[in-house]
């Protein structure tokens, strides 16, 4: 800080207050996206209109087009018409172009929205993990019960282990989520 300038307060409004919380920078910033989109929007339609009426001026009839000079200046204005055409064309393609960056603004910026599909996702695959674990735990109770059966039937060695691991973490609710 230089000594010759006395030191002055610094006093912020309440609206800079407010935009340097998270959701006020955002804001702020889509506000002034959306101020530039709107001025280019007006800039393309005002180009759009000034082109058209444009050739519309330059859309005359006369009578006597046999002379030198009137088909040297018929050929030059269809020339500019020809360029203003074109310009009303770049014009409309700036605004399909404006229309997709509003549409990307507006979805990227739609927060609750982006939430609410999040969280009923969530809320669908944790449905579908309890319902997989439940069909897990009935596959696995339905071999113990068969293989019981068998070892019964056959006197066979292979048992099942009263607390295997694998069914008290199922039962527990010790399942990774």
């Amino acid at each position: 800080m230089r000594r010759d300038t006395p030191a002055r307060p610094i006093n912020r409004p309440a609206s800079s207050m407010a935009q340097r919380t998270a959701g006020g920078t955002v804001m702020n910033r889509s506000e002034n996206t959306l101020k530039d989109l709107s001025k280019k929007q007006k800039e393309y339609v005002g180009k759009m209109l000034e082109n058209f009426l444009e050739i519309l001026k330059l859309m005359k009839l006369e009578e006597d087009r046999g002379t030198p000079i009137r088909v040297q200046t018929a050929e030059q204005e269809q020339l500019e018409m020809a360029v203003r055409a074109a310009n009303v064309v770049r014009s409309a393609e700036n605004l399909l172009a404006l229309s997709e960056d509003l549409k990307k603004l507006f979805f990227l910026n739609d927060f609750p929205y982006i939430t609410q599909t999040v969280q009923k996702a969530r809320d669908t695959a944790k449905a579908e993990s309890i319902e997989t674990q439940a069909r897990m735990i009935y596959i696995y109770r339905e071999m113990e019960n068969e293989l019981l059966d068998l070892e019964e039937e056959y006197g066979s060695v292979w048992y099942l282990k009263p607390q295997d691991p694998i069914l008290s973490d199922l039962t527990n609710g010790d399942a990774p989520h």
